[in-house]
């Protein structure tokens, strides 16, 4: 049997990422010692996890400092046994009062680590004013999803409790997309909020005070809060609790700060110091000398000649794996148009029996995709669809990287190079979750190959193997097979090009080259190997800025590309062709049919290029046109590249 030892504070400065180079603050280890063990300081600031045995209900029984309910509540729920962060984590968030840091990885079981001593919490103080008509515990997550996931959490220990403490706790979610309205004269016991809904509802007077009496307020996947641009919000959060606290409650100790985070760089520190404590109490959960990627997770690096022979490969693999039981997979691509694009051509791989539909049918396997663009609805049922399933793909953007968690994913699969090495180990974190096994296969293209030198220089990180794309069983002339959209295709390829030149920028890749590369694979998928992709003046100089002699090989522009006079003139006015409307040159192209749209229908446009309207049939709204030239499409915002 095990009981928790007392908090030892090392006198060990600990800097816990090589991005911090000034020591962090105090630190302490918290373990699990057998019986009678004499408790001695660690000199060890980061001990490995494996040093902590995981504890069972039993040994937190033996504290004395759980409920019967409690423990009855997590055993119905077959939580029998504590993972590591658990272990080192819990008895701290219940007794330490001061606040701590917590770094965990993701898929470590960190959500519960909270969620038992909040709930110990609430069962303590039954009965109590705070407890009756204010809010007892605050989360602040990311993103809806990781909001809601936490919410299931909580209920699923909730559910379990005796009738009298089950009917005392009760949780709201504060989220965009989700019209929730907190009653102020029966406030819930625990809310769980997204950063802007949590602000606007704070910066209402008699809101405010019904979370004056919190008694923890908990930052979960804190660096990614912080990375999306929250920071401002969140200082003005931390006030508006703070004036209500100092108005209605003045003579009561501050609540309870818990800060986890993957990742502690000099941002998440300098944020702890200020919201939490200047010298902040952290544990670390993360053992440095495995690295960051997780111990369970199958690595392995596709190398392909091309983009158009990573889709073509990585389209193969799937549609294989597809015909495998218990095949789970989440795909990730690099912007919102090309998960949409990629979601077709898996649907349209099946209707043309590219993998066998009565063996999909079989596994009940379901096609899902998941993006910022989606509706809260369509979202939340993709989410839920996805962890149902045991069999199936969900095609998303980076929106799913970080703090969703789906049990029993196989396999996780890029496309690309993520914009950060943190984005990469986050999004094969989705698998191998709560001690299973798993597998993260990337697709890197020679222009991408340095990526994998990146990885290996910043983070340790080591492939467990190598392969050829030619080593995957390939399905022949995949994409020729299929009927694709255009404008699915035209949408993804420019959002695609945006991409690649963040990420050409972020690690110094040859953007010529990826460009080149890029519309390869567009004139494949559309079958017309002299095919220039139609872009406007803003869209080369201001997104891709590439010289105008590279741009005209690949692009057409309103008025076509004329050669520069080289004078200051020409160089000031590089594109001097580009504010002219109309015409686009002599070329002269017959006219195209398509079919494959969205809704099966067929679609035809004028395929004459000479700067006039496209109009389309079977769309959604049965008829669509355009102006070539217009050049609104250019104002949607490619800061973040369409990413979520």
């Amino acid at each position: 049997m095990f009981i928790f030892k007392t908090l030892i504070r090392s006198k060990v400065p600990l800097t816990p990422v090589r991005t911090v180079s000034r020591p962090l603050s105090r630190s302490f280890s918290v373990y699990a010692p057998k019986l009678n063990a004499s408790p001695v300081a660690t000199q060890d600031p980061s001990p490995s996890p494996d040093a902590t045995e995981n504890l069972s209900l039993t040994d937190l029984k033996a504290t004395g400092k759980f409920s019967k309910s409690l423990l009855d509540a997590l055993d119905k729920a077959k939580f029998h046994t504590l993972t590591p962060v658990q272990s080192k984590s819990l008895m701290p968030i219940l007794q330490e009062e001061e606040g701590l840091v917590v770094r965990a990885k993701t898929g470590t079981g960190k959500t519960l680590a909270f969620v038992i001593p909040t709930i110990q919490n609430l069962i303590d103080e039954k009965g109590s004013r705070a407890t009756k008509s204010k809010v007892s515990a605050l989360v602040i997550a990311p993103t809806r999803d990781l909001a809601m996931q936490i919410e299931n959490e909580y209920k699923k220990v909730i559910f379990g409790l005796n009738g009298e403490h089950k009917k005392k706790i009760s949780i709201s979610l504060l989220m965009g997309g989700k019209k929730t309205e907190i009653d102020t004269r029966y406030p819930p016991s625990i809310v769980i909020a997204t950063p802007g809904r949590l602000e606007d509802t704070l910066s209402r007077p008699r809101y405010a005070k019904i979370f004056s009496g919190i008694n923890y307020r908990i930052y979960d996947e804190a660096d990614r809060i912080l990375d999306v641009g929250f920071k401002d919000s969140l200082d003005n959060i931390d006030r508006l609790l703070k004036d209500a606290r100092q108005e209605h409650y003045p003579d009561t100790p501050m609540f309870k700060s818990i800060l986890f985070s993957a990742t502690i760089d000099k941002g998440v520190d300098e944020f702890a110091r200020e919201q939490i404590n200047p010298q902040y109490n952290y544990i670390n959960c993360v053992d440095e000398s495995e690295g960051e990627a997780h111990e369970n997770i199958h690595q392995t690096l596709v190398e392909t000649e091309d983009t158009t022979d990573t889709y073509q490969s990585a389209l193969s693999y799937i549609s294989t794996n597809m015909n495998q039981p218990n095949f789970k997979a989440i795909v990730f691509l690099p912007t919102i148009t090309a998960t949409e694009w990629f979601f077709s051509v898996l649907k349209a791989a099946r209707n043309n029996e590219i993998y066998d539909p009565i063996v999909h049918k079989k596994f009940g396997s379901k096609i899902l995709k998941l993006n910022g663009k989606m509706s809260q609805n369509a979202r939340d049922n993709s989410v839920r669809h996805f962890r149902q399933s045991k069999h199936g793909l969900l095609i998303c953007t980076d929106v799913a990287a970080r703090g969703l968690d789906f049990s029993d994913v196989s396999h996780v699969i890029q496309l690309s190079p993520s914009p950060s090495v943190a984005d990469y180990i986050h999004k094969i974190g989705r698998t191998a979750r709560a001690g299973a096994k798993g597998k993260a296969l990337i697709f890197l293209s020679k222009p991408e190959q340095k990526f994998k030198r990146i990885l290996e220089k910043q983070r340790g990180i080591k492939f467990a193997e190598e392969i050829k794309s030619s080593e995957i069983e390939q399905v022949d002339q995949v994409f020729s097979k299929i009927a694709l959209d255009e404008e699915e295709v035209e949408n993804f390829i420019k959002t695609f090009l945006g991409f690649q030149k963040q990420v050409s920028s972020v690690f110094r890749l040859d953007f010529e080259t990826m460009v080149a590369d890029v519309i390869k694979f567009y004139r494949v998928l559309l079958r017309d190997e002299d095919l220039k992709l139609f872009v406007t003046k803003n869209f080369i100089s201001q997104i891709l800025n590439i010289d105008f002699r590279v741009a005209e090989q690949y692009f057409e522009v309103p008025g076509g590309f004329k050669m520069m006079n080289n004078n200051r003139s020409a160089k000031r006015n590089t594109f001097s062709n580009f504010g002219e409307r109309g015409g686009r040159g002599k070329k002269s192209y017959g006219s195209k049919s398509y079919s494959g749209s969205r809704d099966g229908g067929s679609r035809s446009y004028s395929g004459n290029r000479d700067g006039g309207s496209r109009s389309y049939s079977g769309n959604r709204e049965n008829s669509r046109s355009y102006n070539r030239n217009d050049r609104s499409g250019d104002r949607k915002s490619f800061n973040s590249y369409d990413r979520y």
